[in-house]
C-alpha cells in the first residue's frame, strides 16, 4: 500500500535558492518550513502540510492552502486508509510529544471515537 511504503512522496530540490533566503528572512522560519513554502510555490502545490503555527500563517499569507498532520490523518481515516485513528494518534503522541492532547481529543470526538485518556 502506498500509505505504508511512502511511495506517494516525491523529493525535489528547491530551485530558487535566492527566494529561500528572502522567505526565511521575511518570516524568521527554519530551513524545513522555508523550503516547504518555496517548493510549494515553485510546483504550484494544491496543499501544504505544516503544523508550526508561524509557518502556517506564512504559508497562508503567501496564498497557499494549508493543512496540518491531524487533518491529513483525518482525511485518510475518512477514506478508509486508516482503520484505527485512535491507535495512530497514540503512536503519533508517543513519537511527537509536541502535538497537544486537546487537539487529538477534539479530533476523536468529531468521529465519535473513544478518547485517549
Amino acid at each position: 500500500m502506498e500509505l505504508e511504503t511512502g511511495k506517494f512522496f516525491e523529493v525535489h530540490p528547491v530551485r530558487d535558492v535566492k527566494r529561500m533566503g528572502e522567505v526565511r528572512a521575511a518570516y524568521q522560519m527554519g530551513l524545513g518550513e522555508t523550503s516547504t513554502l518555496v517548493m510549494a510555490k515553485e510546483t504550484g502545490a494544491a496543499l501544504v502540510i505544516l503544523d508550526d503555527k508561524q509557518a502556517r500563517a506564512a504559508a497562508q499569507s503567501e496564498g497557499l492552502k494549508v493543512a496540518g498532520t491531524l487533518r491529513i490523518l483525518e482525511l485518510a481515516y475518512e477514506r478508509g486508509l486508516i482503520k484505527d485513528l485512535r491507535s495512530v494518534y497514540d503512536k503519533l503522541n508517543r513519537m511527537l510529544a509536541r502535538i497537544k492532547g486537546d487537539l487529538l481529543e477534539a479530533s476523536l470526538k468529531r468521529y465519535g471515537l473513544p478518547l485517549m485518556r
